[in-house]
């Protein structure tokens, strides 16, 4: 990396249309460690929640064994982190295991690459497994990369981050947002992904896409600086609008657009290189880099 600025601050975020409502949550008490500071936040629950892994799962925090599917319970022991855990069943919310009760959402069916990813209200507390397995199935230079960001799990990206991006205001919901700061006290990397069945896995790649913009491998810049994007944000995204019906804000860049890009490269990328060939033929050649 040979960011040319000193100073650099970034903000990145994947927007959805929203009604908001508001949400009560808890304080983080399944998991051992610091809790997480509690903000006034709204969110959209849409009622929606992870499968807990059937049989076998990995904790994948320092997880606390309850006496019983209570949090007020006695916690009688600890799963380590990436520990195996043997499950005998769950009722949706709490996993029965042989030693006892765990919070359901902090178990993964895969443990491969320890992360920096974690919940903010008792809501997200229950999609930390799924994600980890989101992106335990991503490709190893993917994950490479997610290991440098802290990775928060919350309710609304903007509200848990304090941080309101170019292309949004303090009242818009998004499904993911990515931060990045670089000076002379170091480096800062943080990524918010929204509490969401449907969107946290197209959010992880959208940011993704930001996380490696900013990388740049190779490029004397951003990645999304290149003439390529330029060339395709120009005459390819109205087609790609079209198509994909992409939100307006998530493509009020050349960074949002190349996120974007990027995301649809993984979901359907037949269907990118038919509509927009400039842009799919440049996000392959940063791919091969990388």
């Amino acid at each position: 990396m040979h960011l040319k600025k000193i100073l650099n601050l970034c903000l990145f975020g994947l927007t959805t249309e929203l009604s908001i409502v508001p949400l009560a949550f808890a304080n983080d008490v399944y998991a051992e460690g610091p809790l997480p500071t509690v903000v006034g936040i709204v969110s959209l629950d849409d009622g929606k929640r992870p499968d807990i892994p059937k049989g076998s799962g990995f904790a994948v925090v320092k997880l606390k064994i309850h006496e019983s599917k209570d949090k007020n319970s006695p916690a009688i022991g600890y799963y380590e982190k990436g520990e195996a855990v043997n499950i005998l069943d769950d009722d949706g919310t709490w996993a029965h295991t042989d030693k006892g009760y765990v919070w359901g959402g902090y178990l993964s069916s895969t443990y491969q690459t320890p992360l920096n990813l974690h919940s903010d209200t008792e809501l997200s507390s229950r999609y930390v497994g799924y994600t980890y397995d989101i992106i335990n199935q991503m490709e190893e230079k993917y994950k490479n990369i997610l290991k440098n960001y802290n990775i928060t799990l919350c309710d609304n990206p903007i509200k848990s981050s304090g941080l309101v991006p170019d292309n949004g205001n303090e009242n818009s919901f998004m499904n993911g947002l990515t931060h990045y700061y670089s000076g002379p006290d170091g480096q800062k990397r943080l990524m918010y992904i929204r509490d969401s069945l449907d969107s946290i896995k197209g959010a992880m790649y959208h940011e993704l896409g930001h996380a490696i913009d900013i990388e740049n491998f190779g490029n004397d810049g951003y990645v999304s600086d290149a003439t390529e994007v330029e060339q395709s944000y120009n005459a390819e995204m109205p087609a790609l609008k079209e198509k994909y019906s992409l939100a307006d804000a998530n493509t009020v860049n050349k960074m949002e657009y190349f996120a974007e890009a990027f995301r649809l490269n993984h979901e359907d990328p037949e269907g990118l290189k038919a509509t927009a060939p400039i842009i799919y033929d440049y996000i392959n050649q940063i791919i091969a880099r990388i």
